[in-house]
């Protein structure tokens, strides 16, 4: 029989399967992570003859003999869904399956789910994600924000709870709050008997303010050390009052922000006006390492892709990035920019994330502002322009002022049912001027107050209770804490950058030997190796820490490699190459016939 049939026969069975290897491929073009699969032929083994001279082969068709992963450059896509993530290099994920078998996916496209209480990230497939150590990960939530337990509060439910007592005796009055100084209060008589009236306050030039815990995050203390000094405050209806309470906050008045007290009204300068406070910019030290990695768009060589002033696109070499202004917006931007000429304005290279645009930095009220504290209580310097820094006032005579409130008493308080308590906003008012509310402090004593300030706080049982803005907890008239949220009452958020870091990568010493075993999942074989950890160890500041040396991009995913012009292409020389060796078989029948109808 001519071995034609047999030579021909092979190459159409190997084209066959290649055509369905391409097939596969292009099917998967929209397959989340998916690795083209690359068939490598070989030709099968051959006869030699020795005779006559001189030597001849005679091989016997193709065959293939292996297929290969093709890990050539994808591109990423961008989902703004937090728990997308994609791995840039050529890493895996970790997953376990329903038998408890460990596979590897370049999928990132995960989920959360709930077993037996605790929530745990999945894959698309419902499988376990596993970490660097391969243990299933437990979902961190963070922890419940406090605005949303204080949007909540009914505040007429909470004011039905919340004692009012009377008290009895009064004894160590902890801090003296808020004072009236206008002049109105009588002093000592004047030399003929005749009332005299106390002065109006007077401004303090060398008054000794200093700046304690000065922290951008945090609003800081004023500590006045002049004798009989007060700093100056106006309240929601314009009047002013004196205090020496130095705790301060940043406040929001008639759509510019100004220095505040702890209770929200508005801290005045020497002259009795308002502070208004500067922010700075945000920068580059502002912006989250992630943020960067996530978000910028670089090619193969790691150049950093750049829109310019004038419009022009290009890729740049990364030198580090910085943050420009654009109106009232601010956006990531190379420092590769280029000084103007002959008075030309500065090139300006706006950095571009993987859809083509700007990458705009954030910058709402509050985000990124950092205010220079000190600067609000040292006047300026002789060459420096004038600002505003904290007013301090002195009076002639402060044993005759008159007070507001006082907002911390010992004593023993008996329980007051007739006091009205009135709301008034986010906050209760009582409606008996010697009535108090009762409080407890961290060390759990219980003290009586007339601040009307309110907040909540969660107790060490997880729920949220009613508490001053001074971090006490307000007691109800069985002296008793009020809850105004259960524990279990708000679903907290997932601590999706947390989430992010605990996913592990895992590589392979030869990525190009495992085997894919579908949906969209690979396990490592002896060609492969056995899969390692993608990270290492560093000494940062004298400390072991593990640092990943695959970066994970959050809210993205990577897309199939697939070239579909490629594939086309090959499906085209497939095709013919089977029908040219359908021809070597026909044309052996052919052969075959003619010899056998010989006589």
């Amino acid at each position: 029989m001519n071995i034609s049939f047999h030579t021909g026969k092979s190459a159409m069975i190997a084209q066959a399967k290649a055509l369905n290897i391409y097939g596969n491929n292009i099917a998967n073009v929209n397959t989340v992570g998916y690795q083209t699969i690359r068939p490598s032929f070989a030709d099968c083994i051959y006869d030699v003859e020795r005779e006559p001279q001189p030597d001849w082969q005679t091989g016997h068709g193709t065959y293939i003999q292996k297929t290969d992963l093709m890990f050539s450059e994808s591109h990423f896509e961008y989902t703004d869904r937090p728990q997308d993530l994609a791995i840039a290099g050529e890493g895996f994920f970790a997953v376990e399956d329903r038998w408890g078998d460990v596979n590897y996916t370049r999928d990132g496209a995960f989920g959360i789910t709930q077993l037996d209480g605790e929530w745990y990230l999945v894959s698309s497939s419902g499988e376990f994600v596993l970490d660097y150590e391969k243990n299933r990960i437990i979902v961190p939530f963070e922890d419940i924000s406090k605005s949303d337990v204080r949007g909540s509060i009914d505040w007429e439910a909470v004011s039905e709870q919340i004692g009012a007592f009377t008290l009895n005796n009064i004894d160590n009055e902890r801090v003296r709050y808020i004072y009236n100084g206008t002049g109105t209060v009588e002093g000592e008589p004047d030399e003929n008997g005749n009332p005299t009236e106390t002065p109006d306050p007077a401004p303090v030039e060398n008054a000794g303010l200093q700046m304690t815990g000065s922290d951008a995050e945090a609003p800081s203390s004023a500590v006045v050390s002049a004798a009989n000094g007060y700093f100056a405050v106006m309240d929601d209806y314009g009047n002013v009052k004196y205090t020496r309470d130095g705790q301060l906050s940043i406040q929001k008045y008639q759509g510019k922000w100004y220095l505040g007290s702890s209770e929200g009204e508005l801290i005045l300068d020497n002259n009795l006006n308002p502070i208004e406070v500067s922010f700075r910019d945000p920068t580059i030290e502002d912006v989250g390492a992630d943020t960067i990695d996530r978000r910028v768009q670089k090619n193969e060589d790691g150049q950093v892709a750049v829109r310019s002033s004038d419009g022009e696109e290009s890729f740049v070499a990364d030198g580090g990035f910085t943050v420009v202004r654009d109106g009232n917006r601010f956006y990531l931007a190379s420092p590769n920019g280029q000084g103007g000429n002959n008075g030309e304005e500065e090139t300006v290279y706006y950095v571009l994330d993987n859809s083509g645009r700007r990458i705009e930095i954030p910058s709402r009220d509050g985000d990124y502002y950092s205010v220079n504290w000190d600067e609000l209580v040292t006047p300026a310097g002789e060459d420096e322009e004038e600002r505003q820094t904290i007013g301090v006032f002195q009076f002639a005579d402060p044993t005759n002022l008159t007070t507001d409130d006082r907002t911390r008493y010992e004593g023993t308080g008996a329980v007051d049912g007739n006091v009205e308590k009135i709301v008034e906003g986010s906050g209760v008012r009582l409606g008996n001027a010697d009535a108090f509310f009762a409080v407890e402090g961290a060390d759990g004593t219980v003290r009586y107050t007339r601040n009307t300030g309110f907040d909540v706080l969660q107790g060490d049982d997880g729920a949220w209770y009613l508490a001053t803005n001074e971090g006490e907890y307000v007691l109800g008239a069985d002296n008793q804490r009020i809850m105004v949220a259960e524990a279990e009452q708000y679903t907290p958020n997932v601590d999706w950058d947390e989430l992010r870091d605990m996913v592990g990568v895992f590589e392979f010493p030869n990525p190009y030997g495992i085997e894919a075993w579908g949906t969209n999942r690979y396990v490592e074989t002896d060609r492969s190796g056995a899969a390692v950890a993608a990270r290492e160890l560093r000494n940062i500041d004298g400390v072991d820490v593990w640092v990943p040396t695959m970066d994970k991009l959050q809210g993205t995913l990577i897309v199939s490699n697939v070239d579909l012009a490629t594939q086309m292409v090959k499906l085209i020389e497939t095709q013919r190459a089977y029908q040219i060796s359908s021809r070597v078989v026909t044309t052996s029948d052919e052969l075959a016939r003619i010899a056998n109808n010989l006589r």
